[in-house]
C-alpha cells in the first residue's frame, strides 16, 4: 500500500477545539504521525510525504519518527487543495491500494491491515467514525445504510467523510473529473460521486479520528490513546 501523507504548517479555524496542541500544529503533527505509525506498524506501507510550506523542523520531525521507507516532497502552494490535487496525480500511474492522509488524525495501534484489507475489498474507505453520523443524521446522513463484515471489523457505508480516505487507484480514473472539481470539498465531492454509484465506508468502531474536541469518534477512550502519545 502506497500511502501520500500531506503536512501543512497552516492552522486551522478549530484550533481552540483541539483536544491536544491547540495553535502548534508541529507539534500537533508530529503527535498524530507517531500514531500513524503505531497504527501501521502491522503492515509498513510506504510514505510519500507532501510537505506544504513547511520549515526544515517538519523534515526533522519526519526523520525523527519514522521507521520505515518514505519519500519526501517538497510544495511551495501554502493552499491545501493544490496539495491534495497533487496527491491524487501521484497516485493515478500507481496498480496497488492508496491511501491520503491528513495530518490532523489520531490512528489506533495496528489497524493498518484492517484498512487495507477493506480498501481492497470495498470502493472507497475512510478510518474515521465521525461522530456527525449519528448526531446529525437528520441533515447528512439519512441513510438508507449497509454494513459488511471484513475479517474482524464492521464497516457501514456512509454520505461523506473527510478527505482522509482510501481506495485502489485505479478507481480514482474512474471519478477523476469529479475529484478534481471539488477537490479537498468533502461533501461536495462525495455527493457528486454517489450520483454515480460510489460508496464510501467508515469502520465501527473507528480506527481513528480527527483531532476535533467535538466531533471525537464514538466508543473508544480517545484520551487514554492521547496520554499515550504525551
Amino acid at each position: 500500500m502506497q500511502v501520500f501523507y500531506r503536512m501543512s504548517p497552516k492552522v486551522s479555524v478549530h484550533e481552540a477545539k483541539r483536544p491536544r496542541d491547540s495553535f502548534n500544529k508541529l507539534l500537533l503533527a508530529d503527535r498524530c504521525l507517531r500514531s500513524f505509525i503505531e497504527g501501521f506498524a502491522d503492515i509498513e506501507p510506504k510514505i510519500h510525504f507532501l510537505l506544504d510550506s513547511c520549515t526544515p523542523e517538519w523534515e526533522k520531525m519526519i526523520e525523527k519518527n519514522m521507521r520505515w521507507e518514505y519519500e519526501i516532497e517538497n510544495l511551495d502552494c501554502n493552499n491545501q487543495n493544490t496539495s491534495y490535487l497533487i496527491q491524487l496525480d501521484r497516485a493515478k500511474p500507481l496498480d496497488e491500494p492508496v491511501l491520503f492522509q491528513e495530518d490532523d488524525y489520531i490512528y489506533l495501534k495496528n489497524v493498518g491491515k484492517k484498512i487495507e484489507d477493506a480498501i481492497k475489498e470495498l470502493e472507497f474507505v475512510n478510518p474515521y467514525d465521525h461522530l456527525e453520523f449519528y448526531t446529525k443524521t437528520y441533515d447528512f446522513h439519512k441513510g438508507p445504510f449497509e454494513i459488511k463484515l471484513i475479517g474482524d471489523q464492521h464497516w457501514r457505508t456512509i454520505d461523506f467523510n473527510t478527505m482522509t480516505w482510501g481506495c485502489h487507484s485505479g478507481r480514482l480514473s474512474d471519478y477523476w473529473d469529479i475529484l478534481h472539481h471539488h477537490g479537498f470539498w468533502d461533501k461536495d465531492t462525495w455527493d457528486e460521486m454517489a450520483k454515480y454509484g460510489a460508496k464510501l465506508w467508515s469502520p465501527i468502531p473507528s480506527l481513528a479520528t480527527h483531532m476535533h474536541l467535538d466531533y471525537l469518534s464514538p466508543g473508544i477512550n480517545w484520551e487514554r490513546r492521547f496520554c499515550e502519545l504525551d
